[in-house]
């Protein structure tokens, strides 16, 4: 029997696990997935560590590996999406709920986890259009998913922004939509 083994971006947990189950049905494959911050993953891979496949919603932790990767290919995407309590209060604009001094935001660390990366891009954005205010959603984000300090450990098949929020250390979270 054959073996392959996938690291993924956590990201693509769900979405993953469903193609492999489906894919083994239809060969004699072994599949080892091994999910994280991809950012991580990538140190792994570039330490030595052996991948057939490495996932990451970011391309340059792909084309950091060089020789490493043989071929590239955008298989899928996420976009950033702001997820709060379900309760009425948080029934308001997105920027208005993220410049509210009163809510924990809970991100991804940036540099280990590519979802860190793309929300202090947004951060970036929305300092060009309203000046401190990217700089401090970056000093007041509650960087807990994906580092490797501070981090609140996910338990297997949470959802952290559903995890975070249920357990009280955050209020809303910008993470990944699938």
């Amino acid at each position: 029997m054959n073996k392959l083994t996938i690291y993924s971006a956590g990201s693509f947990r769900y979405a993953l696990l469903e193609i492999t189950g489906a894919f083994k049905q239809c060969n004699e494959v072994e599949i080892e997935c091994i999910f994280g911050p991809a950012g991580l993953l990538k140190t792994c891979i570039m330490e030595g560590e052996l991948a057939d496949v490495f996932i990451s919603a970011n391309s340059e932790n792909v084309s950091a590996l060089g020789s490493r990767v043989f071929q590239q290919q955008v298989l899928t995407y996420n976009q950033l999406m702001l997820t709060t309590k379900n309760k009425p209060e948080f029934q308001r604009d997105t920027l208005e709920l993220l410049f509210d001094e009163q809510y924990r935001l809970a991100t991804s660390t940036p540099v280990c986890d590519p979802c860190g990366d793309y929300t202090w891009q947004l951060f970036d954005r929305i300092e060009k259009e309203y000046p401190e205010q990217g700089k401090r959603l970056k000093s007041k984000a509650l960087k807990v998913v994906g580092g490797t300090e501070n981090q609140v450990v996910i338990p297997p098949g949470e959802m952290a922004s559903h995890y975070l929020m249920k357990n009280d250390y955050a209020d809303m979270r910008l993470g990944y939509a699938h």
